[in-house]
C-alpha cells in the first residue's frame, strides 16, 4: 500500500501499488535519491535535479513532453493516465465505489466522469448479457 500525503484535496489516503512499482521506487531510493539529496530536501519521496521536493507542475511538464513525443495529441498529461486507469479498472469489473476511493474523490459524480464506457466494451457486455443478443435475435450493430 502507498500512502499519499496531502493530495489535491489536502487529504491523506492509501492506495495499492503494484510490486513492480515498489521495485522501481526501491531502485530510485537506493541509486538516485541519495545523489540528489541536500540538507533542505526534507522527507519528500521524489526530488528534482536541485534536490528540492518535486512539485506537481514539474511532473506535468515532464509527462507532457513524453506524451507529445509518443505522438499523442490530447491535453491533460498526468490526467490521461488517471483517466485511463479509472476507465480500465471499471471496464475490468471494479465497482465504481472502488474507483472513487482509488482516485480520492469525495463525490461519486466526479468519478463517473472518469469511467465512461467505451463503445467496444458496451458491445461486448451487450453480446454477453442482453437477452435478445444471447438468443441470437438481437445482435449489436
Amino acid at each position: 500500500m502507498l500512502t499519499i500525503r496531502k493530495d489535491k484535496g489536502e487529504k491523506d489516503r492509501r492506495v495499492p501499488i503494484a510490486k513492480s512499482g515498489c521495485v522501481w521506487v526501491q531502485l530510485y531510493l537506493t541509486h538516485v535519491r541519495p545523489g540528489l539529496q541536500q540538507l533542505d530536501s526534507g522527507d519528500a519521496l521524489f526530488l528534482d535535479n536541485r534536490g528540492r521536493p518535486f512539485r506537481e507542475h514539474q511532473l506535468t511538464q515532464i509527462v507532457s513532453k513524453y506524451v507529445r513525443r509518443a505522438g499523442i495529441r490530447k491535453p491533460g498529461a498526468c490526467n490521461l493516465f488517471r483517466h485511463s486507469t479509472a476507465t480500465l479498472m471499471h471496464e475490468n469489473g471494479a465497482d465504481i465505489r472502488v474507483v472513487q476511493e482509488m482516485l480520492g474523490h469525495a463525490d461519486i459524480s466526479t468519478t463517473q466522469v472518469y469511467t465512461h464506457v467505451t463503445i467496444n466494451h458496451l458491445r461486448e457486455v451487450y453480446a454477453k448479457t442482453h437477452p435478445a443478443a444471447r438468443s441470437g435475435t438481437g445482435g449489436a450493430l
